[in-house]
């Protein structure tokens, strides 16, 4: 596996704990606004809660998109421990999160301009999603290289 590549995805993949630990893929959580709420998605709000809120309730939850600030906090670390970047990003037909990691990127690409990160708009969601994420891993493993795997992605999605 290429160390370097640093495989990243919005919480919307919906990766089980286990295989974004057996793929080394970190996710970037959504908010999600519930009952006047706001969580992030999978750390402070699980499948389970949304359920429960909804049974008593009748609530639905509903979702804000990560903003370019808080992805270029998201980012920054890998890239100062020498990481390049791919982010999936949820489908931009249905959010604004493809946008402003794009935007994040263009700023951090002129504080780090040894480093490469490139934002992959999945055009999708959830197992769509996750799946897309699981081959581009396992695409890593194989040794392809950062733009390879962004190829082999615009081509997959």
């Amino acid at each position: 596996m290429s160390k370097k590549v640093l495989l990243t995805a919005d919480s919307t993949c919906d990766l089980s704990e286990e295989l974004k630990e057996h793929f080394h893929v970190i996710v970037n959580p959504l908010h999600v606004v519930l009952d006047g709420n706001s969580y992030n998605d999978g750390v402070d709000l699980l499948p389970d809660d949304i359920y429960r809120v909804y049974e008593e309730k009748k609530i639905l939850p509903k979702t804000a998109a990560i903003n370019a600030a808080e992805f270029i906090d998201f980012f920054t670390p890998y890239l100062e421990e020498g990481k390049d970047i791919i982010h999936f990003s949820l489908s931009s037909g249905i959010s604004g999160v493809y946008n402003s990691a794009v935007i994040a990127k263009e700023e951090l690409a002129e504080k780090y301009p040894e480093r490469k990160i490139i934002v992959i708009d999945s055009l999708a969601a959830s197992a769509g999603f996750g799946l897309l994420m699981v081959e581009a891993a396992r695409k890593r493993a194989e040794g392809l290289s950062i733009d390879e795997l962004a190829t082999w992605a615009e081509e997959k999605k």
